[in-house]
């Protein structure tokens, strides 16, 4: 439904000005209104995505001390560690977002908060940005000396590969940056940069967290103590020649 709010001047009748705005109601019972079709009560959705963050992360968390205790080398585990990181923090995130919206009532609209959601990840990102560089330099460095200890072969060149993706990502970032007008404001008006933004900072903080769970998982494998109760040993690149 679209209005036209005319105001008439109490003391000049004949001054006049007309606001023009629309309004839909969902079935849901939900009032949205304006240009950017805001509505009422986002807070609650704010405060509902934290709490649904919150969760997901405690069962990640759970998930990776049970598949600690089997075994530290399960890649299952690693993969719960960084979504509990990863749903953690959009949980804080969004947590913070609601108090501030809930503190400020009225000052923000839906679109802005979200919008402002994606701009803290992203500038977090761009903060974790040289950090990301210089794993990506230690990478291919370690990733060299094991070529000169072994043969060339796609299972060596992994980690020049993940250093690529790193560094390319890092670069997406800065082009995303300067050929998008707006790219860093608070509200940006086009919707597609929005979108952008928001898509590019989730996957590279799902990137990060998954960065720091294989450190993290590294450390408890290094300080892991293997029991002692076998009569075999596995040696790990080696062949078995035809006599056995």
């Amino acid at each position: 439904m679209e209005l036209i709010i005319e105001c008439v001047h109490k003391e000049n009748p004949e001054l006049r000005d007309g606001i023009y705005t629309s309004i839909m109601v969902s079935k849901n019972g939900l009032i949205f209104f304006g240009p950017d079709m805001d509505f009422r009560g986002h807070q609650v959705v704010e405060g509902f995505l934290s709490l649904y963050f919150f969760y997901i992360s405690g069962l990640m968390f759970v998930g990776c001390r049970k598949y600690r205790q089997e075994s530290v080398f399960l890649y299952s585990g690693l993969l719960r560690l960084g979504l509990f990181g990863y749903f953690l923090v959009q949980g804080i995130l969004f947590a913070g977002l609601c108090a501030v919206d809930i503190l400020y009532s009225g000052s923000f609209g839906a679109y802005q908060v979200f919008s402002m959601a994606s701009l803290i990840l992203t500038v977090a990102n761009l903060a974790m940005l040289p950090l990301i560089v210089l794993f990506a330099i230690v990478m291919s460095v370690s990733n060299i000396a094991l070529i000169r200890h072994e043969r060339v072969r796609f299972a060596n060149l992994l980690g020049f590969m993940i250093s690529a993706l790193m560094l390319f990502g890092s670069m997406g970032i800065f082009v995303l940056m300067y050929f998008s007008s707006g790219y860093l404001t608070p509200e940006p008006k086009n919707v597609v940069v929005l979108f952008i933004r928001t898509a590019s900072s989730s996957v590279f903080l799902y990137m990060v967290c998954m960065l720091f769970a294989t450190e993290a998982r590294l450390f408890f494998v290094a300080r892991h103590g293997p029991p002692f109760d076998r009569d075999f040993i596995i040696i790990l690149g080696c062949s078995i020649r035809k006599d056995g």
